[in-house]
Formats: structure tokens, C-alpha cells, sequence
């Protein structure tokens, strides 16, 4: 999997491990400017609360979501723990979409990956595009870093959804529309999804 662009090779030459390495360990072990705007997030990197528009409006064909190339920050939170301005909440939702997809294995459960893990690796993926006010109180930090892990875990199941459904119960595969995608990990997910006992549980 793709590390987190510059900035997190940086933390990488430094001796730390990258989320997509100890996500791997454990699935072993188991089985800027704010006026920018944001790049459009493909169907599975919705909100998960995302209230959708009219039906009746024709959708433009998607294109691959790509990184952020530049970093936003946040005023404030909101009530909801949701960043401000709403440019930064995109933001937000946009980089848990793609940690989503290319950092966490499809072959993985999150409840897997011990607590102390996702907070640190996944909020410091986020924090490389998003930045926070550094007045953000202990408390409203670690309320933003349960945020964080709540909605990537929401669209990591949102994603093996849409590849199961769109890909392997279509006997397709999914490397044009999502190239980060592993032959090995695809193989080893298509005989998951296929497998008798996933069928009996779903």
C-alpha cells in the first residue's frame, strides 16, 4: 500500500511505522489554503450521514479520488466534533475515505487493530492534510480522533460493500477503477466473499 505522501515519509525515515505496516501486521496475526477546494469524493467516500441529492439530477462519470496535495486548516469544531469551516469538514471526510481504502487491508476487520493503534496511525494520516487549531483542548482532541475512527471504519465496511456487490458477485475485477488494489489481496477477498461461511452470515 502507498505511504501517506511526503510528509509521512519523513515520519517513516525516522524509524516509525506507517498505518498500512501495522494494519498488515495485525491481519497477519489474524488471518494550506482553505480557499482551494477539495477534490470530489468518489460514491464510497460519502459521508456517512451525507444527505444525498435529488435523484433527478444526472451524475458525472467518476474519476480515481487522488490525495490532497495541499493541507487545510480548521478553526474550531463543531458541536458534533465535525471540523470548521465546512471546506475542512470535506477534507475531513475525503482523507477517511482514502485511508479507508489504501491504507487498511480489505482482508481486516478494525476491531482487530488494537485502539491505541488507529488513534495514533489514522489521526496522524488525517492531521497530514487537515490541520487543527492548537488550542484544541485534550478532551476535543481525543472527541476528533474517535470521530476519525468511527467514520474510516464506516466507509472501510461502505467499500468491501461496493466491491463485493460491484465486482466479485459481477465475476469482475477492480484494478482499473481502484489501481492501489493488490492481486494477492483481491484473490485472498474474493475467496472470503465466496466462501461458505461468509454466505450462511450474510
Amino acid at each position: 500500500m502507498p505511504l501517506l505522501r511526503a510528509g509521512f515519509h519523513a515520519i517513516l525515515d525516522a524509524g516509525a511505522y506507517s498505518a498500512s505496516a501495522l494494519v498488515k501486521m495485525y491481519e497477519m496475526g489474524s488471518s494550506a489554503d482553505n480557499n482551494s477546494q477539495p477534490a470530489s469524493p468518489a460514491p464510497e467516500l460519502e459521508h456517512s450521514s451525507q444527505t444525498k441529492e435529488s435523484g433527478t439530477r444526472a451524475r458525472k462519470p467518476r474519476t480515481q479520488t487522488k490525495w490532497p496535495e495541499d493541507k487545510f486548516t480548521a478553526i474550531g469544531i463543531d458541536d458534533e466534533v465535525w471540523p470548521v469551516p465546512q471546506a475542512t469538514r470535506d477534507r475531513f471526510v475525503l482523507v477517511c475515505g482514502l485511508i479507508a481504502q489504501e491504507r487498511v487491508s480489505i482482508n481486516v476487520k478494525l476491531e482487530s487493530i488494537p485502539k491505541e493503534t488507529k488513534e495514533r496511525e489514522f489521526f496522524l494520516g488525517i492531521e497530514e492534510f487537515l490541520e487543527y487549531p492548537g488550542n484544541l483542548s485534550s478532551v476535543d482532541r481525543q472527541k476528533a480522533i474517535r470521530l476519525a475512527i468511527k467514520e474510516i471504519g464506516i466507509l472501510h465496511r461502505r467499500f468491501k460493500s461496493h466491491l463485493r456487490k460491484d465486482f466479485v458477485r459481477q465475476e469482475l475485477t477492480p484494478f482499473q477503477k481502484h489501481p492501489f488494489l493488490k492481486q494477492e489481496d483481491w484473490d485472498q477477498f474474493v475467496d472470503i466473499t465466496k466462501s461458505e461461511d461468509f454466505v450462511q452470515k450474510s
